[in-house]
């Protein structure tokens, strides 16, 4: 599939100025999950992204519906009832039920590629790390986000449970929960800096984000958000509302760690470019 040629202006500018993510996730999504997403959106923030854009692993289209000011060029999700929730959004011009490992784009078709905490579902993910290689233009870039092998460490339970004395039942305990969250493919940073230069990206820039503190508040709020999952099982979307008083009182809860979330952490930022 071609991709139609743009001027290469910036779908979302930096200089645009700093969103109150959080609130505006706390709309959309699970409390636990629009403590994630708001994060990782204020660190996508600092890059500057030339059109075309393609969301690898887009699902509803919620990153990028509060994330971005104009629609994408594409998006590609392996789930067609994500899709169709995504299609109602207008979030994208193309929406694609597509493997992030085989996409069906002719190379270099596209200036920015993003994946936001997608390419630890995807097993064998380095196949689609070479896809993204493949349909970047020379120069663009790849930005994408993931947990690290250290995620289940960072987990409040797991840690807990290793405080007691219950060091299995805390590995137990977060095996279950990848499993739940549908974690295939965990490597370090290290290693993830070494399979992108394999592939052939340059690696611009790369950093952790999600501390201790964060990931633990994420982890006791996960059961806060199983209603939402039911729901989406049942109906194909989330069915998240809140009325204005419910999203001040978590916004005031969960500002802090969003706003002081610079310790080493467990989530993988990083930024590759295509010489």
């Amino acid at each position: 599939m071609a991709v139609d040629e743009q001027p290469a202006d910036k779908t979302h500018d930096p200089a645009l100025g700093k969103r109150d993510y959080l609130r505006e996730y706390l709309r959309i999504t699970p409390v636990a999950l629009a403590l994630w997403r708001s994060i990782e959106a204020q660190h996508l923030a600092t890059e500057e992204l030339p059109n075309p854009i393609l969301d690898l692993g887009c699902g509803f289209g919620e990153f990028a519906g509060v994330f971005f000011d104009d629609p994408l060029e594409a998006g590609i999700d392996i789930r067609r009832a994500d899709l169709v929730r995504a299609q109602g959004g207008r979030r994208y011009k193309s929406l694609i039920a597509a493997d992030a490992r085989r996409l069906p784009f002719r190379s270099e078709s596209f200036a920015s590629v993003i994946s936001i905490s997608v390419l630890e579902h995807i097993p064998r993910m380095d196949e689609a790390v070479a896809e993204a290689y493949r349909v970047l233009k020379k120069g663009g870039a790849f930005v994408f986000t993931t947990p690290t092998s250290r995620f289940s460490e960072f987990l409040f339970y797991s840690r807990f449970l290793k405080k007691v004395g219950l060091s299995q039942l805390g590995r137990l305990y977060a095996a279950l929960l990848n499993r739940a969250l549908h974690h295939v493919s965990f490597l370090s940073e290290e290693d993830w800096i070494q399979l992108l230069e394999r592939v052939g990206f340059r690696v611009e820039r790369h950093g952790t984000s999600h501390s201790r503190s964060t990931v633990s508040a994420f982890d006791l709020m996960i059961p806060l958000g199983l209603h939402f999952q039911i729901s989406r099982f049942l109906q194909g979307s989330r069915g998240v509302w809140r009325p204005e008083w419910l999203l001040n009182f978590w916004q005031r809860r969960l500002a802090r760690y969003v706003e002081a979330d610079e310790d080493e952490g467990c989530n993988l930022f990083v930024v590759a470019r295509k010489p």
